[in-house]
């Protein structure tokens, strides 16, 4: 059986954003991609509305650690007692703070208990640096078209407003490292605690090499993340960003007090991060925070919806591009790397409801054309597909690049400050050749070439990323039924061990507990 995500792409290949065009992630309707489509948006920018002051949170009660104080303004809320959760926007800089990472931490606020842990975001009280689409183009449609040119980056179609919320303290790597340090001195019987890691991920060359971005630009790595769980304090950690399978392995070095959601594996993007205040969120993140509160996922009839069970409902429901994984599956198929048995009788076994419910619910919504043979046939002819159109992709931007450099070239050459707007005769230049300079912009040959390139570079971004949204659920079903039928061989050889101790950390019996006891805590409710 096929051995998924070996030779899939995990990276976008992205060019320019688009100065006429939809961006490909709104035009597919599963909100912006995370770093790959920042800025490629169809909508040219319109005065926005007055920025708002941040609303005031209500008091908290209990000490202000050093670690929570950032150099702002506002006075920070503290927590009483030892915090149930912590919750950080992984972004470094306000140009990657979209709103909807606001909007995911705030919904962790409510979901998980008001007063019982605290949010680590952006540069903390008082920062002001959300991300906010403007709803209609703002400044003159020919300045829009030079600075495109000149100097193409994300944020011109949009503004900036406080933090509507008043966080504990600043999204940085040293702030969670600490409030993880406060967390964990409650020792053993503290009570589980959970993690929310949101935002942006940065790709790695291996699992431990993936990142997450925080305040200013330090990476939170794998490495970190797993030095500040290794502590008596039974941890669980969510990961809602790019790349977050790769902090499995953090969750995996303490697998006896810890494990793990992670909304895609460590090669590959997930979709979310999105500055339209607008669109209805269906990320990842946000859909296991609303399934914790619906009965219908309560698969086990316990009277509560645990994480697992939420995580079944976004896996089952996300239309997006990420491939979710729990950090039970990502460990068994690295204790039993053998080849599958696709004859194998899976069964109604307990520990492996979630992925039967999965499938079940995966194959209702795959397009039965795209399995005809199996899903690995299905999977494999889709991968193929994407790669071709991945490969055209980079002919396409790199067709974009060049046609933007000639462009640039020749702009210069009649007006050399331009592509510098700190150049002191630039004001002056804009001032005397305005008109001269908009004439040229909407009449030169080599404008109308980058323009077409630019379009011809949306449309096969369009490509990709609806071929890589018709992978994902394929991909999503296929882990599932490695995982049950790896769980039904496992059961198989270990009852030849009936009667025998567990022997070694390879045997079946030692696989099945350690995935049953992943699993177990993946399964935990939130009280």
């Amino acid at each position: 059986m096929r051995s998924t995500g070996s030779d899939m792409r995990g990276q976008v290949t992205t060019g320019r954003a688009a100065v006429l065009t939809l961006g490909t992630c709104l035009a597919l309707g599963h909100g912006a991609c995370r770093e790959a489509t920042e800025g490629a948006t169809a909508r040219e920018p319109a005065p926005p509305k007055a920025d708002s002051a941040p609303a005031t949170a209500p008091t908290e009660a209990v000490g202000d650690p050093t670690w929570l104080k950032a150099p702002a303004p506002a006075v920070a809320p503290t927590l009483a007692g030892t915090p149930r959760w912590i919750a950080i926007g992984g972004v470094d800089g306000p140009s990657a703070n979209q709103v909807s990472i606001e909007d995911e931490l705030e919904l962790v606020r409510k979901t998980l208990g008001e007063g019982q842990g605290l949010v680590l975001y952006a540069g903390g009280p008082g920062s002001h640096g959300v991300q906010i689409a403007d709803p209609e183009p703002r400044g003159e449609a020919w300045l829009r078209v030079l600075g495109e040119l000149v100097d193409p980056r994300a944020g011109r179609d949009a503004h900036y407003r406080p933090v509507a919320r008043t966080p504990h303290g600043a999204g940085t790597r040293q702030a969670l490292e600490g409030a993880l340090a406060v967390a964990a001195s409650a020792g053993a019987d503290a009570g589980r605690l959970l993690v929310w890691l949101a935002g942006h991920g940065a790709p790695g060359e291996h699992a431990k090499d993936v990142g997450l971005a925080t305040w200013g630009g330090d990476l939170l790595t794998v490495d970190a993340l797993s030095e500040a769980l290794g502590v008596p304090r039974k941890t669980r950690v969510v990961a809602t960003q790019c790349f977050a399978g790769g902090f499995a392995d953090a969750v995996l070095d303490h697998a006896d007090t810890s494990c793990g959601l992670f909304a895609t594996t460590w090669e590959l993007e997930s979709s979310g991060c999105d500055s339209d205040p607008e669109r209805a969120r269906d990320s990842y993140g946000v859909l296991v925070l609303k399934a914790l509160s619906e009965a219908r996922n309560d698969l086990d009839g316990d009277g509560q919806v645990g994480l697992a069970e939420a995580h079944v409902a976004a896996v089952v429901g996300g239309p997006g591009i990420e491939v979710p994984v729990l950090s039970s599956e990502i460990d068994l198929a690295r204790a039993f790397d053998v080849e599958l048995d696709p004859n194998v009788v899976v069964g109604e076994d307990p520990w492996t409801r979630e992925e039967r419910t999965m499938l079940a619910g995966l194959l209702a919504k795959i397009p039965p054309e795209l399995v005809k043979t199996s899903l690995e046939a299905g999977f494999d002819a889709l991968a193929d597909d994407e790669k071709k159109k991945a490969d055209a992709l980079d002919e396409a931007d790199l067709d974009e690049a060049m046609a933007a450099s000639v462009a640039k070239g020749a702009l210069l050459m009649r007006w050399p400050v331009l592509d510098d707007p700190w150049h002191p005769d630039f004001a002056r230049t804009l001032q005397t050749e305005g008109e001269a300079i908009k004439a040229w912009l909407s009449s030169s040959e080599a404008i109308t070439a980058w323009r077409d390139r630019l379009e011809a570079a949306d449309r096969a971004r369009l490509a990709v990323d609806t071929v890589r949204a018709q992978l994902a659920p394929l991909h999503r079903a296929i882990i599932a039924k490695e995982t049950a039928i790896r769980v039904a061989m496992l059961r198989q050889r270990a009852s030849a061990e009936a009667g025998t101790a567990p022997g070694s950390a390879a045997s079946p019996k030692s696989i099945l507990a350690r995935f049953e006891a992943l699993r177990a805590c993946e399964r935990e409710g939130l009280k």
